[in-house]
């Protein structure tokens, strides 16, 4: 906006300029394979403009009736792309996650998590030691715009997360749980070799274009109990018992068991 109307006064921009600048930003927008041809590209132009121009409004620079971004119409969201990982999809990830990389057991750990809880990876990369509740099996997910829950697991995996955090070096209440040999905390950049190799091994995702975002927050398709991959230590055919928890009002319970792709 400031390249094309930096010139311009508030008020001497037109609804039409929005329009055109929409419709310019759409037409421009890069392809990529999860693109919907501009359309959210446009989108946010119409909200950066009202964004913009709200402030305007609210220090009285302008009028509300003289905003041109708000005579505007906003393109509506499309239904989401996103669908559920049918389990033999699961069941092929977890396999490629256990036979390749640098650190199988940080990535049985990571599908594991997200399988039980579909949390976002932002937060099971925020996880620290204080967030496990090896008792009660919970974990304290802080996630997307600060939203914090108590998240279900079952007592294995709490184990598990637990003994990886120990092992490795996490020490202080404040130390973050997930952490690679050297001790050091995991970064989004564990997922992106994740996903990358997992990609190369199964074509069906590298083609549908799911595999960098394994799993989202709330199921779209309907849910499928599948029981978690034994980790380390579980002897295979047993089901690992979720806890008994005291306070149910307290905790979210999970929306389903199933990861969602998107």
């Amino acid at each position: 906006m400031a390249a094309v109307w930096g010139d311009r006064p508030l008020d001497a921009v037109a609804a039409s300029d929005v329009e055109a600048l929409k419709q310019q930003t759409t037409m421009t927008a890069r392809s990529r394979r999860n693109s919907r041809n501009g359309r959210h590209a446009g989108a946010h132009v119409i909200a950066a403009a009202r964004a913009f121009y709200s402030r305007a409004i609210a220090d009285g620079l302008i009028d509300a009736s003289a905003s041109p971004a708000h005579r505007v119409a906003k393109p509506r969201r499309m239904p989401s792309t996103r669908r559920a990982l049918t389990p033999k999809e699961l069941e092929e990830i977890n396999a490629v996650a256990r036979t390749s990389g640098n650190d199988v057991i940080l990535d049985a750990l990571l599908l594991r998590l997200h399988t039980e809880t579909a949390c976002r990876r932002g937060g099971a990369l925020a996880l620290r030691l204080v967030d496990l509740d090896r008792t009660n099996g919970l974990v304290r997910l802080t996630e997307k715009n600060g939203v914090v829950r108590w998240q279900p697991i079952t007592l294995d995996l709490a184990e598990h997360l637990y003994e990886h955090a120990q092992a490795r070096g996490a020490a202080l209440p404040t130390d973050r749980l997930l952490r690679y040999r050297d001790g050091q905390p995991i970064s989004g950049r564990r997922y992106d070799h994740l996903w990358k190799r997992t990609g190369e091994r199964l074509p069906w995702g590298a083609t549908q274009g799911i595999i960098p975002h394994l799993v989202a927050d709330r199921p779209t398709t309907r849910p499928v109990r599948i029981r978690p991959v034994p980790l380390g230590g579980i002897a295979p055919g047993k089901k690992s018992e979720p806890a008994e928890h005291p306070n149910h009002d307290q905790i979210q319970q999970p929306n389903c068991h199933e990861p969602i792709m998107r």
